[in-house]
């Protein structure tokens, strides 16, 4: 199978200035490097095993990733929210579909990597870099945390609670 698409590593150029946003970022990019190294590996058992939950694990970062963005620009009076909220939702219903056709054994390998690399680029590149101003402002109200997880295959798996932004 010869994957022209592939997702892009961190860089500088990514930073929106917020610690849990960015790192959320650079976990998402991992996750995603990961499901495209998978499905290029269709007929090992390294694939089968470890597909479904990485498609899982990248649902839920991104579910989770949102609600935290969402909260931040909602809380910094972004003017553009809606739009992020809309842009967001069309993403989550793209993966949730992809994610239970996997599910069921109908894989679209094909169309889970041009979905996670296209909405990974637009998400970034032009939706969150174009709301900067309103994503590195830090919120003083120390109620509001969000937990985060590193990638299985570039970490311990282990949760770190209690991050704050």
């Amino acid at each position: 199978m010869g994957f022209m698409l592939s997702i892009p590593s961190w860089t500088p150029d990514l930073t929106v200035d917020n610690e849990t946003i960015d790192q959320q970022h650079h976990e998402m990019l991992a996750l995603g490097r990961t499901a495209i190294y998978l499905l290029k590996h269709q007929n090992t058992p390294l694939f089968r095993q470890q597909l479904p939950d990485i498609m899982d694990k990248i649902l839920e970062l991104t579910s989770r990733h949102f609600v935290t963005e969402e909260r931040i620009l909602a809380r910094n009076g972004c003017p553009t929210l809606a739009e992020h909220q809309h842009q967001h939702q069309q993403h989550l219903n793209t993966l949730d579909e992809l994610v239970r056709r996997a599910k069921e054994g109908r894989i679209d390998g094909m169309g889970f990597i041009k979905a996670l690399v296209s909405s990974l680029y637009n998400h970034m590149y032009e939706w969150d870099l174009a709301c900067k101003e309103f994503l590195r402002k830090e919120s003083t109200d120390r109620r509001f945390l969000v937990t985060t997880h590193s990638p299985p295959m570039y970490a311990t798996g282990v949760e770190r609670e209690g991050t704050e932004y």
